[in-house]
């Protein structure tokens, strides 16, 4: 940020926010005539659709007042430079405060103690196949059937309530260290009477946390299940200008100096907007499946989050951006080993992307894990897939008006080649 030399001017009423109480960024009139700065009367919108000030109804996406912004970029450019520069020290501040959150949480919400490198030591329960592919920030329910899988989870509930869960397949190696997802237990639903000789199931619910490297070969309890140090690892931090709920937010370049747009090439969306076409996506994925399919969705994963500024910047922030990715992941149907992919990636901005493709390319096709929906006969499959499924219902049916399906059928010649054409025929029209 450029700093502009002198004090900064003394800002008349006229020009400050009612909101903020301090000079207008990127002001927005609304129909009642009164201007705000954009981000305030977003967050202001997001509580009530009236205007702060006269509490007339306010539509919400209203754009920039240029001969405003004009006016204040000729008239006050020090105060205009001073509020930009407070606007990127807010985001920052923000963008610190949750990552120490996240980091606080994945300690068990403990201060720090200075030794936070080693590792919390976690019970590890080894899964394989798709039960490996559990994810941070998504909820998810397991059925424990085995006896040491079941010390485990009372184990857990003595301490932490966290387990780590890890690749069954996957062997410690220095050079190729497991990955896992640390989850903390919700609610463990026991059997209330176990029948003799019936194999008992446990049903835990659990909630993911945050992902997570072995940084040490596991050692085995004695109860017969394994404990390991877990090393939490999160994705990349977003560039500040990349956390503005819009490009409009983002802060703005020194004066003269060239935008990202001065080439007539047109800007990318930043990483909220490209979160809130996704969820735009799934919306519409949700008013094809109806009322039950929706209230089926919210039950296993929850009332789609909405994407909101986490302070007065008017910008998200990186860990919130992470868990809404997540979120997203693990709410579509996909390929386990792509799913795998991006559990180990650490970027954030890619992960919704490849969200919001996938639910474009679907369209109106299903593509939400809902029950049933890694069924072959479900509709969301490839084309390719429903036109096999169409051939074979074809060749069965056409078997069937041939006879082929009757026992004892006698051996057709003459009249009867006829009667199958004649069937064949009628099944056609």
């Amino acid at each position: 940020m450029a700093s502009v030399d002198g004090e900064a001017e003394d800002v008349p009423p006229e020009f400050e926010c009612t909101i903020c109480m301090k000079l207008m960024l990127d002001p927005v009139t609304v129909s009642c005539g009164h201007t705000f700065c954009r981000v305030c009367l977003e967050q202001s919108l997001g509580y009530r659709g009236l205007c702060a000030v006269c509490r007339s109804p306010v539509a919400a996406g209203q754009g920039v007042n240029i001969l405003v912004r004009g006016i204040i970029a000729d008239r006050f450019p020090r105060a205009l430079a001073q509020r930009r520069e407070e606007l990127q020290q807010e985001m920052l501040a923000g963008e610190r405060e949750a990552d120490e959150n996240r980091r606080r949480e994945a300690r068990g919400g403990s201060a720090g103690t200075g030794n936070e490198g080693a590792g919390a030591v976690l019970p590890l329960l080894r899964l394989e196949g798709q039960q490996a592919q559990l994810l941070p920030h998504s909820s998810t329910e397991l059925e424990l059937l085995t006896a040491v899988e079941q010390q485990l989870v009372e184990y857990t509930l003595q301490g932490s309530r966290r387990l780590g869960v890890i690749d069954g397949s996957s062997a410690y190696d220095d050079d190729a260290r497991p990955l896992g997802v640390c989850l903390e237990i919700q609610n463990v639903e026991r059997p209330h009477r176990q029948q003799p000789q019936q194999q008992q199931v446990v049903r835990v619910q659990l909630m993911g946390k945050y992902r997570f490297w072995l940084t040490e070969a596991p050692e085995m309890h004695e109860r017969g299940f394994e404990l390991g140090r877990a090393e939490a690892f999160f994705d990349e931090p977003l560039p500040a200008a990349d956390l503005a709920l819009s490009r409009g937010g983002a802060p703005s370049p020194p004066e003269g100096a060239a935008g990202p747009d001065s080439d007539g090439v047109q800007e990318l969306p930043t990483t909220p907007e490209v979160a809130l076409a996704a969820l735009e996506l799934l919306e519409r994925q949700l008013v094809h499946v109806g009322q039950s399919g929706r209230h089926m969705f919210i039950a296993k994963f929850g009332e789609v989050p909405a994407v909101r500024s986490d302070g007065a910047a008017g910008a998200t922030t990186s860990a919130s951006m992470e868990r809404l990715s997540f979120w997203l992941l693990g709410a579509l149907v996909m390929d386990p080993a792509e799913r795998k992919q991006w559990i180990a990636c650490v970027d954030t901005r890619a992960r919704l992307e490849c969200c919001r493709e996938k639910l474009e390319a679907a369209g109106s096709r299903p593509v939400l894990d809902l029950p049933g929906a890694r069924s072959w006969m479900n509709p969301g499959q490839s084309a390719l897939g429903s036109f096999a499924l169409l051939l074979a219902i074809i060749v069965l049916f056409v078997a069937k008006a041939l006879g082929l399906f009757e026992k004892g059928a006698r051996r057709r010649t003459g009249s009867g080649s006829l009667e199958d054409a004649f069937a064949f025929g009628q099944l056609l029209r």
